[in-house]
Formats: C-alpha cells, structure tokens, sequence
C-alpha cells in the first residue's frame, strides 16, 4: 500500500465502499479505513438488518457496475420502528405500511 493517496474514506459499510469504488473508478487513489479485519468487509456475514434503499441510491448502485442491485432485495411491505433507548421505560414500537 502506498503512503500517498487522493482520497481518505472512513467506514466500509456501502456508503464508504460505494463512494470508493466509484473514486477509484474516476482514477483516484482511494484509502479505506475501517475498524473491521478486511476479511470481514469483503466477506459480511448477515447481521439481520436491513438497508433501505431508495431510487436514487440504488442509481448511484448501478454506477458502480452492480448490474441490477434491486435484485438483490425485495420491496419494503411493512417498516418497524423499535426504541429502547430509554431503559427505565419499555420499549416502543409502531408498525406501518411502506408505500
């Protein structure tokens, strides 16, 4: 790995590997950092949430060359909002439809 680089990312979750790649692909020299062992960012194990997507997200996809990204999920149905952020209460949640 060079010491020299145009372009410091921190975070390999799908923004930084996203706007990565689509760096590296306009001829910078892109460094990712992240906490994780690279094993692990480039062979995720499910962590069972989920990432919605919208249309222009999923564009941004297609510009990196993921041919048919929506393809790779299912529409949204129904959206859970879950809160137990305050721990002398219980926890909150709504339900509704996704449209």
């Amino acid at each position: 790995m060079s010491k020299n680089c145009d372009l410091i990312i921190s975070g390999g979750g799908i923004a930084g590997l996203t706007f990565g790649l689509l760096m590296a692909r306009l001829g910078l020299n892109v460094h990712l950092i992240d906490p994780a062992p690279a094993e692990r960012i480039l062979n995720p194990s499910s962590s069972g949430r989920t990432i919605a997507l919208m249309n222009s997200s999923i564009n941004i996809l297609k510009g990196t060359e993921l041919h048919e990204p929506e393809k790779l999920g299912a529409p949204i149905e129904i959206m859970s909002i879950i809160d137990k952020s305050m721990a002398d209460k219980p926890e909150q949640k709504s339900d509704f439809e996704a449209f």
